[in-house]
């Protein structure tokens, strides 16, 4: 399912964060819509320079502020593992 089908799940409490691994069309359009229901929105990954930070599609991560370190913790470890 798409990134924007996850933050609309987030915004209405269904789920606590997602993590967006490939390119979406909706990416922009769902960090804008679970930001608006208070999620932290950031990257796995660096964001290159010179790509604004809210139009870099890959390794998006957004959940809840309260899970976010740990999430992106143990994602990144994942990842490496």
């Amino acid at each position: 399912s798409s990134a924007f089908t996850h933050a609309c799940a987030f915004a209405h409490a269904w789920q606590n964060g997602f993590r967006a691994l490939e390119r979406d069309t909706w990416s922009a359009a769902s960090r804008a819509y679970a930001r608006e229901a208070g999620a932290r929105v950031g990257h796995l990954s660096e964001v290159p320079d010179g790509v604004p930070e809210d139009l870099y599609p890959e390794q998006l991560l957004v959940t809840t502020p309260k899970v976010y370190d740990a999430m992106a913790s143990l994602l990144k470890a994942a990842d490496h593992a």
